[in-house]
């Protein structure tokens, strides 16, 4: 399940719940919310573990930056491509 079909179920799931249908513009803009949302917690969560992995390797600081690097690129690629799907 991609990022807009996982948004896309949210936003059924909370409409199950509320009283008052959306319209199909209000669950566009609530689906982009939560796109929003998982995108920026992907983004944290991608820098958080860049950190724990210079964190925990400091007798090779090298390779630690290497791995925190390639982590931060292929966090950026993924990041770019789920808003491309926007």
């Amino acid at each position: 399940m991609d990022l807009r079909q996982r948004a896309e179920s949210v936003v059924r799931d909370i409409g199950k719940l509320i009283p008052t249908p959306l319209d199909d513009e209000q669950n566009k803009k609530l689906a982009g919310i939560v796109e929003g949302a998982l995108v920026d917690f992907m983004r944290e969560t991608a820098k958080h573990h860049s950190g724990v992995v210079r964190d925990c390797c400091p007798p090779d600081r090298d390779l630690a930056h290497k791995i925190s690097a390639e982590i931060a690129q292929k966090s950026n690629a993924l990041i770019a491509n789920l808003k491309g799907l926007r």
